[in-house]
């Protein structure tokens, strides 16, 4: 009798988790897997949309519980502005990766990722040269306020040419900043208030 609950238990619990997952929804435009083959609810998203301003760019629809991962793919033909509203992912507490990638974003706002208070890795890649050489990519001093969880930051292939000082004050946990194929001339005092990203333990790349 000791046996038939030993293995009785791990049997309700794998059941439970696959049905959490079997109750997942996501929108049309997005298609969900289970992270890592993970079996305990965590739920790996891809968004797959023309711009952000086609559908609105707020991701409130997204079902918040288990999402721990969003990959948000605009098309790689279409060259309009996807605006960024602030607060697009607020509902989305427990995300822990978001990558963002070809969407042409001109301004990153103040508190665009408000909510984000787990997350660890974000990816922006908007290849915005690609539309033009003047469309470039702007942050403000509070575009990445709120992720104090945020430990690799990528801003990618986005022709971002300035941060504004103080930028990366709030990211207390950031340890990797990666400006690779921007227009980037000098790291020196990058968004750090006068101070070199080495000095806070910041590695960065603008290869």
């Amino acid at each position: 009798m000791a046996n038939w609950y030993i293995l009785l238990v791990p049997a309700v619990v794998i059941t439970c988790a696959v049905g959490a997952l079997n109750k997942f929804e996501a929108p049309e435009t997005c298609t969900w897997s289970a992270e890592n083959n993970d079996t305990t609810g965590r739920v790996a998203v891809t968004c797959k949309m023309r711009t952000l301003g086609v559908e609105g760019g707020n991701f409130s629809h997204l079902q918040s519980d288990g999402t721990v991962k969003l990959d948000v793919q605009c098309s790689d033909v279409l060259l309009f502005e996807s605006p960024l509203p602030p607060r697009s992912f607020l509902r989305l507490h427990h995300l822990e990766e978001l990558t963002i990638s070809n969407c042409k974003i001109l301004e990153i706002p103040t508190d665009a990722f408000d909510g984000l208070r787990d997350l660890k890795i974000l990816t922006i890649s908007t290849r915005n040269e690609d539309w033009g050489p003047a469309k470039t990519l702007e942050t403000t001093v509070g575009s990445f306020d709120g992720l104090k969880q945020l430990q690799t930051l990528q801003l990618i292939d986005s022709n971002v040419r300035a941060v504004p000082e103080n930028a990366f004050c709030t990211l207390g946990n950031l340890q990797t900043l990666n400006f690779t194929r921007n227009s980037i001339r000098s790291t020196n005092s990058l968004g750090f208030s006068g101070k070199k990203p080495a000095e806070l333990g910041v590695t960065v790349s603008r290869v």
